[in-house]
């Protein structure tokens, strides 16, 4: 199971299911929204069939010379300010993801997706205390939000409070009962609650719907 954080990529609708949580200290998401997809559906087509065909730079160094495209011809975007974000979070500079995210949310203030971008971001800085706090403003506002929801439960985890991560995450796998990956991070927090039952049985649950989890069944041996 994966460890790391990154950030929801703007040109998807949701997030793949291995992200649907971010995990602390790397990306989950998860289920959601992204307000870019439809402005760049064709840029897409045409990287995809065409483009590729004369351009040697690889699909990252791509997708930021066209995201600074977009912002440089639409500065008030909100959806070109995340779209630059994530592609400077694929590089690994999340100081300047992090100031697109924040003009992302300046431009509007009410995008969930800038929100919970700016917490991950966050939690890759380790800035724990600073990502809780947007996290649980992001629960407020939206509760219906899983992916936040999931990762407040690990952030909460991570803080050593293994009780408001239990209740997150079984909030979280009570609506989403199939999520492999939720099951798998509420095992990890059975288990350092020290209760080595319901432990075993999250990460059963969470084998039976990835059974080739190498992640999951070595967490599940090492408890028998």
């Amino acid at each position: 199971m994966s460890s790391e954080i990154s950030t929801i990529d703007p040109e998807k609708k949701g997030v793949r299911a291995k992200e649907k949580v971010v995990s602390p200290l790397a990306a989950a998401t998860v289920i959601i929204i992204t307000v870019a997809a439809l402005l760049t559906a064709g840029a897409f087509v045409g990287y995809k069939f065409f483009w590729n065909i004369y351009d040697k730079d690889s699909k990252v160094a791509h997708d930021f010379k066209a995201a600074t495209a977009r912002v440089n011809a639409n500065p008030n975007d909100p959806g070109s300010r995340l779209a630059l974000g994530w592609s400077y979070a694929q590089q690994g500079e999340l100081d300047k993801a992090m100031e697109q995210y924040q003009d992302a949310l300046e431009l509007e203030p009410d995008n969930i997706v800038a929100r919970y971008n700016i917490a991950l971001v966050k939690i890759a800085q380790k800035d724990l205390q600073g990502a809780r706090a947007d996290l649980e403003g992001l629960r407020k506002d939206t509760p219906e939000y899983l992916a936040a929801r999931a990762t407040l439960g690990k952030v909460y985890r991570e803080l050593g409070d293994c009780q408001l991560s239990a209740q997150e995450l079984e909030l979280v796998a009570s609506t989403d009962g199939g999520n492999a990956d939720i099951l798998f991070e509420l095992g990890k927090t059975y288990e350092k609650m020290g209760d080595k039952a319901k432990a075993k049985s999250a990460y059963q649950k969470a084998l039976s719907f990835a059974p080739g989890d190498t992640g999951i069944q070595a967490a599940l041996a090492a408890l028998n």
